[in-house]
């Protein structure tokens, strides 16, 4: 009997000690922490590549909370069509669909670059109104709030302008084209816009026009000589408020040159000494002056002759290719560091009798 009651204790004992672990610490099974969702993109927008409709935004970096956002792994893209008729009721409800889901670790609807997210929505209809937002997901799942809305009015673009020339200078290139008319000969483009890009480059998506441009002309000073620039020229539709932008305009190609001559030097004089004779001069002021030549002739001659094989850099010269009892006349020219290396007209010519 004891023994048996002994059993009934040591049972009892463990059954209270079980049922005091279990109820100890937090119930349930353990669960993993959900991430923090993304902070909402704010700078969705969109932007013409000749002809078609691209939209951008940049890469979100933190979380809602400020903490960095380390485990993005995609956008979800939405997009609400509505035909001219109807978006004019504001009490209509907005009727968006999603179009692109681009996993960023295979972006294979988007383009991916230098922290900006690119997608080309070539599916547009004319006389529509189009409203775009996106949201980004970590790869919890978690979406972030909803970007800024971004909305377009839609409709046939412009023709491209004819560029009839391009002129080319020291510095600066200037392009000509004809107006966009329309087929009753009035305008019908509330102006244009200029891209350039280099060679082996792309065009960017910002023109060099920050804004329109109303006539049919433009100057571009931000070149620099010798290098080889490619433009095109895009009319713009104003489509109630909305900025569309014909294709591209046919491409031509500028190089600017320096083709302006220094000025000539200035106060040249010349000193006899026993070895040869010395030339002296003022050094120009031109920024862009490589050198000078020296040009000789002696009495009698009817033209003067270059001396100096190499072109000088200082602002003196020593002829000891002279002979006593001779009288010799100078002049000196400047020469720019252009790939033609202008030359300027002759000093004024100073004479010398050399005993």
């Amino acid at each position: 009997m004891r023994r048996n009651l002994k059993g009934i204790c040591t049972s009892l004992g463990g059954l209270i000690l079980l049922i005091c672990l279990l109820s100890c610490g937090k119930k349930g099974l353990p669960t993993t922490p959900r991430a923090i969702a993304p902070k909402p993109i704010q700078d969705l927008n969109y932007y013409f590549d000749n002809g078609d409709l691209v939209l951008k935004w940049s890469i979100p970096h933190e979380n809602t909370d400020g903490s960095r956002l380390e485990n993005l792994q995609g956008f979800v893209l939405y997009k609400a069509i509505i035909p001219f008729s109807k978006r004019n009721c504001p009490t209509c409800p907005t009727p968006f669909r999603k179009v692109a889901d681009i996993d960023l670790g295979y972006p294979k609807n988007a383009r991916v670059k230098e922290g900006i997210v690119e997608y080309v929505d070539k599916d547009l209809s004319y006389q529509h109104q189009y409203t775009y937002k996106v949201f980004s997901y970590n790869r919890y799942g978690d979406l972030s709030n909803s970007s800024n809305l971004v909305t377009l009015n839609w409709d046939i673009p412009p023709s491209p302008p004819t560029i009839l020339g391009v002129e080319s200078g020291d510095r600066v290139v200037n392009i000509i084209w004809e107006p966009c008319l329309d087929d009753f000969g009035k305008h019908s483009i509330a102006g244009y816009r200029i891209y350039r890009r280099l060679q082996d480059h792309s065009y960017p998506y910002n023109p060099l026009n920050s804004i329109l441009i109303q006539n049919t002309t433009f100057e571009d000073r931000h070149v620099e000589n010798g290098v080889s620039y490619f433009y095109v020229v895009r009319s713009v539709k104003d489509v109630d408020g909305s900025l569309i932008e014909s294709i591209n305009s046919e491409e031509i190609e500028a190089i600017p040159i320096d083709l302006k001559p220094p000025a000539p030097p200035k106060d040249l004089v010349a000193i006899p000494f026993d070895w040869g004779i010395e030339l002296r001069w003022e050094r120009n002021k031109e920024p862009d002056v490589l050198g000078y030549y020296i040009y000789r002739r002696a009495e009698g001659e009817i033209f003067s002759k270059r001396i100096n094989d190499q072109i000088v850099t200082e602002v003196r010269y020593r002829d000891k290719r002279v002979s006593p009892n001779n009288k010799y006349h100078y002049s000196v020219t400047a020469l720019d560091n252009s790939p033609q290396r202008n030359e300027s007209r002759p000093s004024e010519e100073v004479v010398l009798d050399y005993y």
